[in-house]
C-alpha cells in the first residue's frame, strides 16, 4: 500500500500549473517594472529633445531679431518643461561664431540650472565648432536631465540626459 501512494503521488498533475506560474511570475513582473522605466527614458529623452529645439529655435528668431533676451528665452522654455519633468533641467544658449580663420568665438551665453554658461569657445565639443559655418551667428542650445530611475534602482542611480542643437541665427 505505501508503496502504491509514492507512484500515484509522481503520476499526480494536479498544480502544475501553479508550480509554473509561480515560477513566470517574478520574471513577468521583472519584464513589466522594464518596460514602465524604458517608457519613462524615452517620455523624458523627447522632452528634453524638444526643450532644446524649442530653445534653438526661440533663440535664433527672438534674440537675434532683440525681440527677446537670452534668459527670456530659458525661463520660457524652463518654464514650459517644469510641470512635465521629474526634478530640474539645465538649460544653456550659447551664441557664436567662426572667423574666416577659423577662430570661434562666444559672443553671449546664459544658462539656467546648475551647469555654468559658457564663457570660453573650447568648452564647445569639437563636432559642433566644425558644424559652425564661418561669419554667422550660430545658436548653440543644450539641455541636460538628470534621471532617476523610478523603478529600476540596479542601474546604479543618477544618469544624465543630453541634448545639443545648433541654428544659424534668422
Amino acid at each position: 500500500m505505501e508503496r502504491q501512494r509514492s507512484f500515484d503521488f509522481g503520476r499526480d498533475q494536479q498544480g502544475v500549473a501553479t508550480i509554473e506560474f509561480a515560477f513566470i511570475l517574478p520574471v513577468l513582473v521583472v519584464f513589466w517594472l522594464a518596460l514602465v522605466e524604458v517608457t519613462n527614458v524615452v517620455s523624458i529623452d523627447r522632452k528634453v529633445h524638444r526643450a532644446t529645439e524649442l530653445s534653438a529655435s526661440l533663440a535664433s528668431s527672438r534674440i537675434i531679431a532683440g525681440e527677446a533676451s537670452p534668459a527670456s528665452v530659458l525661463q520660457t522654455v524652463g518654464g514650459l518643461l517644469e510641470p512635465q519633468m521629474p526634478g530640474p533641467t539645465d538649460l544653456i544658449l550659447t551664441a557664436v561664431r567662426k572667423s574666416p580663420d577659423n577662430q570661434v568665438t562666444i559672443l553671449w551665453s546664459e544658462a539656467q540650472g546648475s551647469s555654468p554658461a559658457r564663457t570660453d569657445a573650447s568648452s564647445l565639443p569639437r563636432r559642433i565648432t566644425q558644424k559652425i559655418p564661418q561669419d554667422k551667428v550660430v545658436i548653440v542650445a543644450e539641455s541636460r536631465h538628470a534621471y532617476q530611475p523610478i523603478v529600476a534602482y540596479v542601474f546604479g542611480g543618477l544618469f544624465t540626459i543630453h541634448d545639443q542643437s545648433l541654428r544659424v541665427a534668422r
